[in-house]
């Protein structure tokens, strides 16, 4: 028996929900993120990793629909796995691929089935699919639908997921579904688990909610129920809120100036009312010689000395940044007592100690932010730290782009010359830059500090990234910038 060509038809063709434009300014279901690719990039690798023809996306032209019938078929008959762009691929890609091949081996049409429900996503035949790509996308649902009755059935192994669903869409923004298949992190509809061997660190997250002033306590999602288990791990619970982080939202461009100016509102409401404290300045500068002094000249000694830290090291210098990653903190070590010379360091704030976007979890409706890992503490004392630090983080996000070199989507590249650059596509809309300079200025925090704290992140956050070398050169190409601004004093 001649077996069938199977090729994966999606169709793309239903608006967003309503409710998912809030988080993503995108038009389809098929260009929401999921990582470092969209749902329909995603499909994409999964076919071609199954050994099949790339996905055909609906809607086509009368002739581009035939090119796509006749290459798929290629002497043999052809079977389509349609898939809709608001059922998303849940299970791990070994298993989605390994399933993929299985599907290649049918000889008849079939309906993919969860245990109790008909998933949304059938394979069909060439008449059929001919029929479906005539159809109006408001009808084809409907039309599949009664196609159902007439195929048998598998048991889904995509564990497709319905975006319609706010659960299952803020699942696919956050990462959660590869999350699903590692152990640090467990959810349901209602519970975040975390678990860690780091049992101290565990201990310290959960318990800085209770070390909390009253005032500031419900910016954070409350931890509860800490746990050590005989293997070694502790872990803590959540409850869950379905509100996509920060990074998320970004990535999806989902604020304009005016969103922007509400958020920002709540984000520095949080800055304003965390507590100070006056200590003395060698207390104040003993922390900041940490944060902005030893702890990154740890993490650059530690990228030096990996094969990635050699390899970034000679791409910086052939792209015209001279000394790599020793240059950058060379200059940066330049940099630091100049802008600090003005700054006292008399004063403590309560501090989250990471917060950045993702860390971040917002609710545009209600306009309302919950605060996730924090850095954590065992006493009140530990709350405290340097001010600006916080503000960094910030800036790490919204003037530097960091949530966007994560997502790749913010690449290094060499022109013509050799010279490297940012391939960049990120917020470059001024009024939000001007929104969060203002906002910095008018609580009497220097901006070229801000920025010169935020170029100490880039150097040490690179040896986090190691196991992805582009986002490393790419992370370094912005402190890069970021440092030639401040020696030519352009920071505004």
């Amino acid at each position: 028996m001649t077996l069938p060509t199977l090729r994966i038809v999606v169709d793309d063709r239903e608006p967003l929900a309503r409710f998912a434009s809030e988080f993503a300014d995108v038009e389809r279901f098929g260009a929401l993120r999921r990582g470092k690719s969209t749902v329909l990039e995603h499909l994409a690798n999964l076919a071609a990793r199954a050994g099949l023809a790339p996905p055909l996306v609906l809607p086509l032209s009368d002739a581009g629909f035939e090119r796509a019938v006749g290459a798929a078929r290629g002497g043999r008959p052809t079977l389509w796995l349609v898939l809709p762009t608001h059922l998303a691929v849940t299970a791990s890609d070994e298993d989605a691929v390994a399933f993929l091949k299985k599907l290649a081996l049918l000889t008849e049409p079939t309906s993919l089935w969860s245990e109790t429900a008909w998933t949304g996503a059938l394979v069909i035949d060439e008449a059929a699919m001919r029929e479906l790509a005539a159809l109006p996308a408001a009808d084809a649902s409907a039309w599949l639908t009664g196609l159902v009755a007439e195929t048998p059935a598998v048991r889904d192994g995509l564990q497709l997921s319905d975006l319609h669903e706010p659960a299952a869409l803020l699942e696919l923004l956050s990462g959660s579904f590869s999350a699903r298949h590692f152990n640090e992190v467990q959810q349901d509809r209602h519970l975040v688990i975390k678990r860690s061997t780091d049992v101290a660190k565990m201990r310290r997250e959960h318990d800085a909610y209770g070390l909390l002033p009253d005032h500031l306590q419900p910016y954070f999602v409350q931890p509860f129920g800490f746990e050590e288990a005989p293997d070694g791990t502790a872990s803590y619970r959540m409850h869950r809120l379905l509100v996509p982080d920060l990074a998320v939202q970004w990535v999806h461009r989902a604020f304009a100036p005016d969103q922007f100016d509400r958020l920002l509102e709540q984000l520095m409401r949080f800055i304003d009312e965390r507590p100070r404290r006056a200590v003395p300045g060698t207390d104040g500068r003993a922390i900041a010689d940490e944060l902005y002094g030893a702890k990154v000249q740890r993490r650059c000694r530690a990228l030096a000395a990996t094969e990635v830290g050699a390899r970034t090291d000679a791409l910086l210098d052939a792209g015209g940044i001279a000394g790599g990653i020793s240059g950058l903190h060379q200059r940066y070590s330049a940099l630091r007592p100049q802008l600090e010379s003005s700054r006292s360091f008399e004063e403590l704030a309560i501090s989250h100690g990471d917060y950045c976007f993702s860390n971040i979890l917002y609710n545009a409706a209600s306009r309302s932010i919950h605060l996730i890992d924090p850095r954590g503490a065992t006493t009140v004392d530990e709350l405290y730290s340097d001010p600006y630090y916080d503000l960094a983080k910030l800036s790490h996000s919204v003037l530097g782009g960091y949530d966007l070199i994560v997502a790749e989507r913010t690449l290094p590249r060499f022109r013509q010359e050799m010279a490297l650059e940012l391939d960049a596509e990120r917020h470059d809309d001024p009024q939000i830059a001007e929104r969060f300079s203002a906002a910095l200025a008018d609580r009497g925090f220097s901006l070229p500090l801000v920025r010169l704290y935020e170029a100490s992140l880039f150097l040490s956050m690179l040896p986090l990234h190691a196991d992805a070398p582009r986002r490393v050169l790419a992370l370094a190409l912005r402190c890069a910038q970021i440092l030639d601004a401040l020696e030519a004093q352009d920071i505004r």
